[in-house]
């Protein structure tokens, strides 16, 4: 549904008969914040050790689930803000705030009540790790990950 509605806002609000530098920049941010939320769901998270092998799935600390405990919120949000700013849609940008309260509705009842009982060592991820919005100390962690992983 919410890739049907996309499409419909862009199909109806897209102009292309100016592109600017402008909106040449922010559609490559919203196809790279694209990138990294489609990465973040589906390519951060070992699927074979965290959802096969497995009774009980366990908590991810490391790489982009470093930097935040849902970064796909914020991918999510810069994504639709991007596409906004490159189709030069109000819609879009307001489609933007509106989902993402949503998602974040959503991720909040994940984090307060699914995640703790069917993630293993899920409190001691919400002690280390913020919510939403990275901190000094997690975005060094997740630095430090992928710079260990580029100098092995």
């Amino acid at each position: 549904m919410l890739l049907f509605c996309s499409a419909a806002i862009a199909l109806n609000d897209f102009n292309s008969q100016i592109l600017t530098s402008w909106r040449w920049i922010t559609g490559i941010l919203a196809l790279f914040s694209l990138i990294l939320l489609i990465y973040t769901l589906f390519g951060a998270i070992p699927f074979k050790k965290t959802y096969i092998e497995y009774e009980r799935n366990t908590v991810v600390y490391t790489g982009i689930y470093a930097l935040c405990r849902h970064p796909g919120v914020l991918w999510f949000f810069f994504f639709y803000l991007f596409l906004g700013f490159t189709l030069e849609s109000k819609l879009m940008l307001i489609a933007a705030l509106v989902w993402t309260c949503m998602d974040l509705v959503y991720v909040f009842i994940q984090d307060r009540w699914i995640f703790p009982i069917t993630l293993e060592n899920y409190q001691d991820y919400k002690k280390e790790v913020p919510f939403l919005i990275p901190n000094l100390t997690s975005f060094l962690s997740f630095i430090h990950y992928y710079w260990g992983k580029v100098s092995e």
